[in-house]
Formats: C-alpha cells, structure tokens, sequence
C-alpha cells in the first residue's frame, strides 16, 4: 500500500483504460523467462477497459503459458464488462472463435 500510494504521487489516473498494450508487454516479458517459472500480472483500475475485442484476444493467447492475470476494480465505475474475462460463465472467445485454453483471469 505503501508504494501504491507513493506511486499515486507520481501519476495521473485518466481514460480511455487500454489493457492490451500492458498485456502484451506482460506476455513479452514471461516468454523470455524460463518456462517453470510461474508469473502473476496484476491490474489496478478505476474504469472499465476500452479495448475488450483486443484484450480477449490477448488473453486467449496467453491462456497457453503458465500466467494468471489478477485485475482489480477500483472505486464506483461501472466494471459489469469486465466480468466476462472471468470465465465464470464460460470459456472466452475471442472475435475468430478461439478459446482460452484455461482460466488464468480474476477479476
């Protein structure tokens, strides 16, 4: 909390909110790594993400590596559209019909 709060005195909070570019660097980053190693991305919001079609799409690929991607709401926006990268209703899809291999998404 500590960092957070020092990292928030740095920064400026603003929209649209754009997970994919994160993602990716992410998956970047894991795919160079050792394939035992296990990695955990976690996402602090304040607003509903703008770039779904490209975040599922995202997803779907990293669902093959070993990853788990923790997105965390914060404050009074609407999130009801995030919840479909859950997985809690079912496998994601992404806009060609592929499927994740595995739920490695909390939200």
């Amino acid at each position: 909390m500590k960092a957070y709060d020092t990292s928030l005195k740095h920064v400026g909070l603003s929209g649209p909110t754009n997970f994919t570019p994160v993602i990716q660097q992410f998956l970047e980053h894991v795919s160079k790594s050792s394939p035992k190693n296990y990695h955990i991305l976690l996402i602090l919001t304040d607003g509903e993400a703008f770039d779904m079609d490209d975040i599922i799409s995202t997803i779907v690929v990293g669902s093959k590596i070993p990853i788990s991607i923790i997105i965390v709401g914060i404050g009074n926006s609407n999130f009801e559209k995030m919840e479909v990268l859950d997985c809690d209703k079912g496998r994601l899809r992404d806009r060609f019909g592929n499927t994740v291999v595995r739920d490695c998404v909390q939200f």
